[in-house]
């Protein structure tokens, strides 16, 4: 009977991965799409100028939120863990300490927020913008990332039902209200930062409210009890919590940083060339989150379970799964970046395509990875990976004034130095060390990687060959039209050819049954 019903819970944890997917890949597209015309919206209302400040803003909003993001996704573990459990004792414990513990670190982060938005023009080449306006909008933007981060405390009630889709939802509307908020005030008030700032905060209070009313209604048996308020409980989430936040801040160190340094050496005028790249690179992130998030809760569940073999299982065919999923578009961007920068901001910035061709292929392994970023909480052994990450981040930040100081490479040295970077912490050490935390072979979740690359090699080459034949139109109309045509035949082949019979087992028996029987079992 127990396995009866385990296998009844199975079917309905999986019925969820459907709508997960597909709106996560709604919110994903909607925010490339966002983030492809807002960039030259902004140039074209405020100026490349005045524009450079504002991925400076979301950089360092990265760094100063990364502290309550990355304590939540901590103490999430938890959470998660005594919800599958069924101990609702337990899971309300957690969760007011959670809520409680989280509190506390928002306001004392909030006095940071005070002075990075004070200090801001100081700091940085701000261009014709007025210090008052950047300091308006800093203390804006991060003000309203505050708000979202704090609501991130309910972000493990989606995970631990495997109910993705409802938060997805809300992102979505969150992402429409803050782009039709940004148009209104430039048309009612005129392009500033300032509306840009406002217009940020009005969407992270409504996105806050949506959040805390629907996890509400997803769960209402978890209630903030301040008598369950567990100090013991916060201090051991907390040690957890500080680790990872380590951890990411190591990877901050990379790319936002990248594009710090670029502004400090370089000027606002290179660094805005460098951000586009880098907005393409987190566009490319965005897209492989979207697969990963939705993997998650089932290594969760495995875990909880105490299946660790089956965590392994999932984790390694999910890796093939993105690396097979993922290789076109890259070897499409780097293929056909001058008609894609064309297309998007201008003739003017085609010379980015070397920095593309340079930062793009190592994407592929940044992504495969991506899917291994919660096994190191799950097993509570996130101080190594923390302090590897802080280590390749800072000879990043290292190298990088190094070669933007004594030669002039410029951009392209920057470019070289991130790729190298993300190497050694993608290829040679995350699967390494996930590997002896499971206690798996050395090149457990190397192997997963290499169908991928040879798609990603053999795509690329393709490209090419046929880029020497046919010229393809820098128009939106063309280089849509290619890709998707070129696409669908490409997953087809790649998921029958570059996944094995488990695999594709695996994958179809995490899938609901009304969406396997419309899969052909010799493509999945």
């Amino acid at each position: 009977m127990a396995a009866e019903l385990t296998d009844t819970e199975h079917r309905e944890f999986s019925k969820r991965l459907a709508p997960n997917m597909v709106t996560n890949v709604i919110r994903t597209v909607l925010t490339a799409m966002i983030g492809l015309l807002l960039v030259p919206y902004y140039i074209g209302e405020l100026g490349s100028a005045v524009y450079a400040i504002l991925p400076l803003a979301t950089s360092v909003t990265s760094y100063v939120l990364v502290v309550s993001d990355e304590i939540t996704n901590a103490f999430s573990r938890y959470l998660v863990i005594s919800i599958h459990r069924n101990d609702r004792e337990e899971a309300n414990r957690v969760y007011t300490t959670t809520i409680i513990g989280l509190g506390k670190t928002v306001f004392a982060i909030a006095p940071i927020v005070a002075i990075v938005s004070f200090v801001s023009p100081y700091v940085f080449q701000i261009g014709p913008s007025s210090a008052a306006s950047v300091q308006t909008m800093f203390i804006m933007i991060l003000s309203s990332a505050l708000m979202i981060s704090f609501s991130a405390c309910f972000n493990s009630i989606y995970t631990a039902f495997n109910k993705m889709y409802v938060l997805y939802a809300v992102r979505s509307i969150y992402i429409i209200l803050q782009v039709v908020l940004i148009i209104c005030f430039f048309v009612v008030a005129g392009p500033s930062l300032e509306m840009i700032g406002l217009a940020y905060v009005i969407s992270g209070a409504v996105f806050f409210v949506m959040v805390r009313v629907s996890s509400r209604r997803l769960c209402p048996t978890l209630r903030i009890d301040r008598r369950l308020y567990d100090r013991k409980l916060l201090k051991e989430m907390g040690s957890v919590g500080i680790w990872t936040v380590l951890s990411r801040i190591g990877l901050l160190m990379l790319i936002q940083a990248s594009l710090i340094m670029v502004n400090l050496f370089l000027g606002t005028e290179e660094q805005t060339g460098f951000s586009i790249v880098a907005t393409m690179i987190s566009m490319t992130n965005t897209a492989c989150i979207t697969i990963t998030t939705v993997i998650a809760p089932f290594l969760y569940r495995s875990y909880a379970d105490g299946n660790r073999e089956n965590l392994v299982k999932i984790s390694k065919t999910s890796m093939k799964f993105v690396g097979l999923l993922i290789a076109f578009p890259i070897a499409f961007l780097c293929v056909f970046s001058p008609q894609v920068l064309t297309a998007w901001v201008g003739e003017s910035y085609t010379y980015l395509s070397e920095t593309v061709l340079i930062m793009f292929p190592i994407q592929l392994a940044v992504c495969a990875a991506g899917v291994l970023e919660v096994i190191p909480i799950l097993y509570l052994k996130i101080r190594s990976v923390a302090l590897f990450t802080l280590s390749v981040g800072a000879m990043n930040i290292l190298s990088a004034a190094a070669v933007l100081a004594f030669t002039d490479t410029g951009t392209v040295g920057v470019a070289i130095v991130w790729t190298l970077a993300m190497f050694v912490l993608n290829v040679l050490f995350y699967p390494y060390s996930i590997a002896k935390m499971t206690s798996s072979g050395p090149g457990t979740f190397l192997k997963p990687m290499i169908p991928g690359h040879i798609a990603l090699a053999m795509c690329i080459a393709a490209g090419w060959l046929a880029s020497h034949f046919v010229a393809m139109p820098p128009t939106w109309t063309a280089i849509l039209l290619v890709f998707f045509l070129a696409y669908a035949v490409y997953i087809v082949a790649a998921l029958s050819l570059g996944l094995s019979r488990e695999d594709k087992n695996r994958i179809r028996g995490a899938m609901p049954r009304s969406v396997v029987k419309i899969i052909p079992r010799w493509m999945l």
